[in-house]
């Protein structure tokens, strides 16, 4: 996780970063392209989008799973999870959140990005519309979703109802039509950042989630995530964490794992909200005030100091499959 801008009032919006060496794209196959009714939030404007993604589904799969991409946008990655997910019968459905938003990769404008529309809550936004166009166009039974880095600290806030209502009350206004998040039937959050919690506002709707975290990541710390699945559990959660011994950010890379000194992040940053204010816990340190406008930009700049993190795989780029494929397995068995 790199930088925090406050996109509303009730509006966190994080942006993670993930190595560059990851930038390499992958070709789409035979993937389908698909286009449908989105919102994009830039700073405190909202407008309707056409989102942009492709699915990959064979006859008669009732199954699929949302792939979220990182900082980087589309790459490899994404598609090695669809192959993962297709050996196993899932249909997968990739979504291009940053290309749907005139975004390429946002690690060299990590500052300016979100109010350009790298956001948690425009991932979330495209997850939730995407879900609905999916079981209504496509007949899809059960919907999962599963997202890494940027991607996967977007699980989070796609969870919360803060952003649930948000969500539905700005997609009514811009399409003049109803809209229901409806909460998908297993989400995965791979190396995703879990360093922000609000004691006056996190509730969460019950979606089974996966926590995946390297034991040595600096960027988006194992202890955060771990720490996070009981809270999330103690406020209507159904979180569990998995911690891969050695790994490091972005494990499942196909590069071996290597020191990337020129990112700064905040990974120094395990900020709690409460009546008091907004508190690091890593030492102490107090913001006076809880208003994300304000408060949390001041809070985020005193800890958002920290240079450099290892990002690749230590020897198995598939170790975490295993892993979350079960969680798919468990939550959506396919038939």
């Amino acid at each position: 996780m790199q930088f925090f801008k406050v996109l509303k009032a009730t509006t966190l919006v994080l942006v993670w970063a993930a190595a560059s060496v990851h930038a390499q794209t992958s070709s789409k196959g035979n993937g389908e392209a698909l286009t449908w009714d989105s919102i994009v939030c830039r700073g405190p404007r909202c407008e309707p989008i056409k989102a942009k993604g492709w699915l990959f589904a064979k006859p008669g799969q009732t199954n699929v799973v949302i792939v979220s991409h990182g900082s980087v946008g589309v790459d490899y990655r994404v598609f090695d999870r669809v192959d993962h997910l297709q050996r196993e019968g899932y249909a997968a459905f990739v979504i291009d959140h940053w290309g749907s938003r005139g975004l390429g990769e946002v690690l060299t404008d990590l500052k300016g990005a979100p109010s350009k529309g790298a956001s948690e809550l425009n991932i979330a936004f495209d997850i939730y519309t995407a879900a609905s166009m999916l079981r209504k166009q496509r007949d899809f039974d059960k919907v999962g979703a599963i997202g890494a880095s940027f991607g996967g600290g977007a699980q989070i806030t796609a969870q919360q109802d803060w952003a649930k209502s948000v969500m539905e009350k700005t997609y009514e206004y811009h399409y003049k039509r109803p809209f229901v998040v409806r909460p998908l039937d297993a989400q995965v959050s791979l190396y995703g950042f879990c360093g922000y919690r609000n004691k006056l506002r996190d509730k969460f709707n019950g979606a089974p989630i996966l926590f995946i975290s390297g034991e040595k990541d600096e960027i988006d710390p194992a202890e955060y995530c771990e720490r996070f699945a009981p809270w999330a559990n103690e406020r209507g959660g159904k979180a569990k964490f998995v911690m891969i011994k050695g790994a490091y950010h972005t494990f499942d890379a196909r590069e071996s794992a290597k020191w990337m000194g020129n990112i700064q992040h905040t990974g120094k940053c395990d900020l709690m909200v409460d009546e008091k204010g907004i508190t690091n816990l890593k030492n102490g340190d107090l913001t006076p005030g809880v208003d994300n406008n304000t408060a949390l930009p001041l809070a985020i700049a005193k800890c958002g100091t920290a240079w450099g993190f290892t990002s690749g795989n230590i020897g198995d780029p598939n170790v975490a499959v295993p892993l979350w494929m079960a969680f798919f397995k468990e939550h959506m068995p396919v038939e």
